[in-house]
């Protein structure tokens, strides 16, 4: 009744027990499963990690380890596996319980995929993206940011702007960090920046948002600064022709 695959190993390495899911997983019988090393149901690649875990257990008492358990067609379902030591009338054999982790391991490889495509759509935007905690350390930037700061993101993350600009601008930044924060949707403002890198000197209009988790906690604030120089130099010549 157990929800995963249970055995036992003796001494030898050989199967000594199992429950009905072994045999359903593998499509094999009782009979070939009783004369099969407990390394047998692996692929190739798995079955030294496996043999090591079954030694460990039996000198240490306890051992974990992670082994996709070969299917009747070929296929690998991967799984996690505990085994501890035990005495059973008499005799020291190996427990083992072996749980499918297919559904955490696709999980866990969709959030890969979506935190990559995620990372490559910041860092492909042009204008300047950044998210601080609600403390103001940065957490993470974009490579547009990065050249405001003349440092890299690995640089920048984990510290704040007094540490790259004066105290009075960067008292500046913070008060905007805790407006949005404070009024719990996007603030914009007008703002003007001089890059570190290559000295560029342009207004920037700065949507600053707090980010909230699925707790209701604040997680950080957002922020996008988008380059509007241009943009007002052409509304003053306009207004000048008027």
């Amino acid at each position: 009744s157990l929800p995963g695959i249970y055995f036992l190993i003796d001494q030898n390495g050989r199967m000594a027990r199992w429950n009905r899911h072994l045999p359903e997983i593998t499509g094999l019988g009782d009979a070939e499963i009783g004369g099969m090393q407990g390394t047998d149901f692996f692929a190739g690649e798995d079955k030294p990690s496996v043999a090591a875990a079954v030694t460990r257990a039996f000198a240490e008492g306890a051992s974990e380890v992670d082994a996709e358990l070969r299917t009747a067609d070929g296929r690998g379902i991967p799984h996690a596996f505990t085994a501890r030591r035990t005495m059973i009338e008499g005799r020291t054999l190996i427990v083992g319980v072996g749980i499918d982790v297919s559904a955490r391991r696709r999980a866990e490889e969709a959030q890969v995929r979506e935190h990559a495509r995620l990372n490559t759509l910041v860092h492909t935007i042009p204008d300047l993206v950044w998210l601080k905690d609600p403390d103001g350390v940065y957490l993470s930037c974009n490579p547009k940011f990065e050249q405001l700061y003349g440092h890299r993101e690995a640089e920048i993350v984990g510290r704040t702007d007094y540490d790259f600009v004066d105290r009075d601008l960067a008292d500046f930044f913070r008060a905007h960090d805790r407006a949005a924060a404070e009024a719990g949707r996007p603030c914009t403002n007008e703002e003007w920046l001089t890059f570190a890198d290559g000295g560029y000197h342009g207004l920037f209009e700065t949507i600053k948002t707090p980010m909230i988790g699925a707790d209701g906690q604040l997680i950080g604030v957002l922020g996008i600064a988008r380059d509007i120089t241009g943009l007002r130099r052409a509304e003053a010549a306009l207004q000048e022709r008027d």
